[in-house]
C-alpha cells in the first residue's frame, strides 16, 4: 500500500475518533449540567499536581440539604485561576453532591474543546489528503515505482547511437 494512502487513512480514523470522544464528553458535561444544583463554594486551597506544577483548586461548599463538602477540581492552571478564600459557583449533582465542579467556561468545556479542535485536525488532514492527493512519489528503499514496477521513465538499457556501418571507399 501507499505509505501516503496508509497515511491519509490514519490520520483520518484518529481525527474521527478524536471527533467522537469530544462528542461523547461534551454530552457527558450536558448530562451532568442538566441535573446539576448550584451552590456558593470558597477556594480553600490548591493541589499541586505532577510534573507540570498546575495548581488545582480545593473548594468546600454547602449543598443546598446543607452538608458541607470538599472536592479538589480536576481542571488546574499555572499560575492558580482563582486566589486562595476567593468564592466561587460550584455545580454538584444532588444525588451525589461529591460529584462536583467550579462553574467556569474552562472547567467545563476545555477537555472537549481540546480533544475536538486535535481531531479536526487530524480529520481535516485526512481529508485534504483524500481529496487533493499529493503529486509526488514516495521514495522508499526496496521499492521500484508505482505497483512495484520499473520507475517511470527508466528503460531497459541506456540509450546508444545507432551503429552505422561504413564500407570502405
Amino acid at each position: 500500500m501507499n505509505p501516503v494512502t496508509l497515511i491519509k487513512y490514519i490520520f483520518s480514523l484518529v481525527g474521527l475518533t478524536l471527533l467522537g470522544g469530544a462528542y461523547l464528553w461534551q454530552q457527558h458535561t450536558l448530562s451532568f449540567l442538566a441535573g446539576a444544583a448550584l451552590a456558593e463554594g470558597t477556594v480553600i486551597g490548591f493541589r499541586v499536581s505532577g510534573t507540570s506544577d498546575s495548581y488545582h483548586p480545593r473548594v468546600r461548599f454547602t449543598t443546598n440539604e446543607g452538608e458541607t463538602i470538599e472536592f479538589v477540581s480536576s481542571s488546574g492552571s499555572r499560575p492558580p485561576a482563582y486566589d486562595k478564600g476567593e468564592g466561587v459557583e460550584v455545580l454538584y449533582r444532588p444525588s451525589d453532591p461529591h460529584l462536583a465542579m467550579i462553574k467556569g467556561f474552562f472547567s467545563l468545556w476545555a477537555g472537549p474543546l481540546i480533544l475536538g479542535g486535535i481531531g479536526g485536525i487530524f480529520a481535516l488532514i485526512g481529508i485534504l489528503l483524500m481529496r487533493f492527493p499529493p503529486r509526488f512519489e514516495l521514495d522508499i528503499p526496496g521499492r521500484m515505482g508505482p505497483a512495484g514496477g520499473r520507475p517511470p521513465g527508466e528503460i531497459d538499457e541506456p540509450l546508444q547511437p545507432p551503429a552505422v556501418e561504413r564500407t570502405p571507399r
